[in-house]
């Protein structure tokens, strides 16, 4: 079974909320990834759409899930439901990630499942570095 996560945004070890702290206590980093796709800012989280294009990258970490029920909890902050994936927010389904070294990794990744036409898009395609940007934004 594929216990690697490909994760980009609220799931980040040092980029979520506080409610995801007793999750992220149930997987082992595993290093920085990136992915080939497009990162969207849907506000308070950001949605990723896969692609074929070299030029959309979208950074992140591998995660090490250990178990079923860390999955299950997974699935559940991410609002994905096997019994009704087109019904999901977000579907989850196997990527190739790359490390920073070139080597290529099976690794799940949490794919939103809506359309993202109007949506706008994270040109970086980095969530951390979009929130570094976020707050330096001044508002006056």
């Amino acid at each position: 079974m594929i216990d690697h996560l490909f994760v980009y945004g609220t799931l980040l070890p040092d980029a979520g909320p506080r409610s995801s702290t007793a999750l992220l206590r149930r997987v082992r980093r595993d290093g920085p990834a990136s992915v080939r796709g497009a990162l969207h800012d849907m506000g308070s989280f950001p949605a990723l759409s896969l692609s074929d294009d070299d030029d959309d990258v979208v950074h992140g970490e591998l995660l090490i899930v250990p178990s079923p029920a860390a999955w299950m909890r997974l699935d559940l902050y991410e609002g994905f439901d096997r019994a009704n994936p087109e019904r999901s927010l977000y579907r989850r389904e196997l990527v190739l990630a790359r490390r920073p070294g070139g080597e290529q990794v099976r690794a799940w990744a949490y794919i939103y499942n809506k359309k993202l036409a109007d949506v706008p898009r994270i040109e970086s395609g980095c969530w951390r570095r979009h929130l570094s940007q976020l707050a330096e934004i001044v508002i006056p």
